[in-house]
């Protein structure tokens, strides 16, 4: 099998992340489940405005409006 060989590159230097253990298995258990839920509603309310025949725009407002967070 032949071996990729990349000339000049480097391996980038460590770097320590200034987020904690803790910290980043809180957003897994906690952030991350919450973000792919809403996204997951936005798909859902996209397709379903599709179907219909509307059109979706790629806008901060239209997208919350889909999510149903649009406060008068």
């Amino acid at each position: 099998m032949p071996q990729l060989v990349q000339l000049g590159a480097k391996q980038a230097p460590a770097v320590e992340s200034p987020l904690t253990l803790e910290m980043k298995e809180f957003i897994d258990r906690a952030i991350v489940p919450i973000l792919v839920k809403q996204y997951l509603a936005e798909l859902d309310a996209a397709e379903k405005l599709a179907e219909r025949g509307g059109v979706v725009a790629k806008s901060p407002r239209n997208t919350a409006a889909l999510s149903g967070q649009v406060r008068p």
